[in-house]
């Protein structure tokens, strides 16, 4: 089979395909490490995922690294991680494997930021998108959801248990197709740490506009934003400011200021919604 040239949906669906015709008793909670094993062992002998295990990657979610010799690969994921966020960082990975090695022999560590998909850096996208296709197959997740469907977390959250993936994925996945105006907020203590908007709610101006620029759903407006990610609420406050969107002042933006906008209900130290 030439798979030369197949983009990151091709490859999905090609997996897919596979595991729809095997029919496994859990379909879509299947083990993704062995997946990544044993069909690149069949389809790239010459340099197939032979390991994937947790390594202490300082502050990386996950990678993928060459052996020595350059004939072999490993996946790596961060430790602490939730079975879900786990699952989805291997694919991740498995999904950087199979578009970028051959552009990047040296390997590639992906941030938290990187495998949730709130990045500008394009391979880093499209590993999270192949991700999402493989793990989420968007055909069986609008029969959970409709695109005009208005859910809340519990709705979303039996999608996530379904898939066996985080439920910020689940939610990043549904902003992506639904055709509602619907914004995703995730806060600590009492400011938005970041936010991803559904295409619809961007197009209407109902979004966050941070530091690094406005945080939407379509390919198109991904390419000009980026949320904000960073590491302690020191940090936070000193390299990813929000910018409140009627000024050009750098500032956090106010949990409070969010709910007069978006009317969303407060929460606490650390918290998500789902604005819809």
């Amino acid at each position: 089979m030439n798979s030369e040239g197949w983009g990151l949906q091709r490859w999905a669906n090609h997996f897919n395909q596979m595991l729809n015709l095997a029919n496994p008793p859990n379909r879509y909670r299947f083990d993704v490490g062995r997946l990544a094993m044993e069909t690149t062992a069949q389809m790239f002998p010459g340099d197939p995922i032979v390991k994937v295990e947790e390594e202490d990657l300082e502050g990386f979610a996950g990678a993928l690294v060459p052996a020595e010799s350059r004939t072999r690969w490993g996946i790596a994921y961060g430790k602490g991680q939730s079975p879900g966020r786990r699952r989805f960082t291997i694919a991740h990975e498995f999904g950087h494997f199979l578009l970028h090695r051959k552009k990047y022999p040296n390997g590639i560590h992906s941030s938290e930021a990187d495998v949730d998909g709130r990045t500008k850096i394009e391979v880093e996208r499209e590993a999270n998108e192949f991700a999402s296709w493989l793990l989420m197959p968007l055909d069986d997740f609008r029969k959970q959801i409709a695109p005009r469907d208005k859910p809340d977390f519990d709705a979303i959250g039996n999608c996530a248990t379904r898939y066996e993936v985080s439920l910020v994925a689940a939610v990043l996945r549904w902003l992506r197709y639904t055709e509602r105006r619907a914004v995703f907020v995730n806060s600590i203590d009492g400011y938005v740490n970041w936010a991803w908007s559904s295409d619809a709610a961007f197009k209407s101006g109902n979004f966050i506009r941070t530091s690094r620029g406005p945080c939407g759903a379509s390919s198109r407006i991904r390419r000009r934003a980026a949320a904000v990610h960073a590491g302690s609420p020191e940090r936070r406050r000193s390299r990813c400011r929000s910018v409140v969107q009627s000024t050009r002042q750098r500032a956090f933006v106010p949990e409070r200021e969010v709910r007069h906008r978006l009317h969303v209900a407060p929460s606490g130290r650390c918290g998500a919604k789902i604005v819809v």
